[in-house]
């Protein structure tokens, strides 16, 4: 008797097939074991005589159509997938693979999370703080309460929560929150002309498995992984860059380059937006998020993966999907890269975060020679200009 996985993987090829042209696909009936309304997630079954008479032409369609092939046994959603008309893999907090490393720091200031915040809502983030890991911390533990607010809002006015919308005014009500508590910390004292702890924010929001939103405050970073090539979610918000200089040129502040290379925002802060940084706000350091969104094509995408910059100044974008792209759990690519940051000499706190989409582990053949160096020059950083 065919696997489960087999027969998903038969409906899968079937849904993405562009015609019932061939003698193959017209003779695969296959039934869902539940009614389409149900948007739980299902194993699917195929009749008795189907799996026994149609061995061979099964094989014969997912030879032709190979568009669903992946090392994971991954339920679908029903709902979504009928929907859009290809096989959408139910999504969850379970699959990711999570990964941290203090480095060669005394301290951990990174933090993240990982939630589901509703059945078709997942969320995965990271923050890198600096200054101290009060910020991040605080980041870390209210970031659900902050969206969730902001969705119920959406939904009494009768819409459906825009997640762009949504993701964009968190980002600033976690500052302002933040303030609030820093100050209730410090003893009710007003925080502007002292310095704060802040954080990054990279916050990424997956909705019915295919809707992809990402907010990005500071230089963590988000890659989705279409086809083997790196697709950036997210773009390092630094002080070198011309927008971001004049903003901060503008509220009155100034970009100065230090003895190792480094921008830096009145000479102390190596981004250019930020959560905190208290002291830094009224000199253009934003909360404000740049938002993106794609749709996830499963056939395509294998993972989505947040990581802080840890990696990020010793491992290129294609390094970073090379080395996840040869793992057959997302645990253990989580744990490789972080393992590879520190082999290519990183010295800062490393967090990543692993997703794996429907083609988790589709087409990674090939070689490449970087996961045998034994250093790297982070000069190719963004943090470096």
């Amino acid at each position: 008797m065919a696997s489960c996985a087999s027969t998903s993987r038969v409906l899968f090829s079937l849904l993405r097939s562009p015609s019932p042209s061939t003698s193959q696909s017209s003779s695969l009936p296959v039934i869902l074991s539940r009614p389409l309304a149900d948007n739980r997630p299902s194993k699917l079954s195929v009749r008795p005589q189907a799996r026994k008479s149609e061995e061979g032409d099964r094989r014969n369609v997912l030879d032709r159509l190979g568009t669903w092939d992946t090392r994971l046994d991954l339920p679908i959603v029903e709902e979504s997938s009928i929907r859009r008309g290809v096989p959408i893999p139910e999504l969850s907090t379970s699959s990711v693979g999570v990964a941290v490393s203090v480095g060669r720091r005394p301290y951990m200031e990174d933090r993240h999370s990982v939630a589901q915040l509703e059945k078709n809502l997942l969320l995965l983030a990271v923050w890198d703080g600096h200054g101290g890991g009060e910020c991040a911390e605080f980041c870390a533990q209210q970031v659900c309460p902050h969206l969730e607010r902001r969705m119920r809002e959406m939904e009494k006015e009768g819409r459906r929560p825009d997640l762009t919308v949504v993701l964009a005014k968190t980002a600033v009500d976690l500052n302002a929150s933040f303030e609030k508590h820093w100050e209730s910390q410090q003893g009710g004292r007003r925080t502007g002309k002292t310095s704060s702890p802040g954080s990054t924010a990279t916050i990424a929001l997956v909705r019915d498995g295919y809707e992809l939103v990402v907010a990005q405050v500071g230089d963590s970073r988000a890659l989705l992984c279409r086809e083997g090539e790196p697709r950036r979610m997210t773009e390092d918000h630094c002080p070198s860059k011309e927008e971001e200089k004049k903003r901060i040129v503008r509220a009155g502040g100034f970009v100065e380059c230090d003895n190792i290379g480094r921008y830096l925002v009145n000479g102390r802060l190596a981004m250019s937006r930020s959560i905190g940084d208290l002291d830094l706000k009224p000199f253009g350091v934003t909360p404000a998020a740049d938002i993106r969104r794609r749709s996830i094509k499963h056939g395509k995408d294998r993972f989505l993966v947040l990581f802080t910059d840890g990696v990020s100044y010793v491992l290129t974008d294609q390094e970073v999907v090379e080395c996840l792209s040869r793992c057959d759990q997302p645990q253990e690519a989580a744990e490789k890269l972080v393992d590879q940051a520190l082999l290519f000499a990183s010295e800062d706190n490393i967090t990543v975060l692993v997703l794996p989409l429907g083609s988790w582990g589709k087409g990674d053949e090939g070689g490449t020679s970087m996961l045998f160096s034994l250093g790297r020059n982070m000069s190719n950083s963004s943090r470096y200009g």
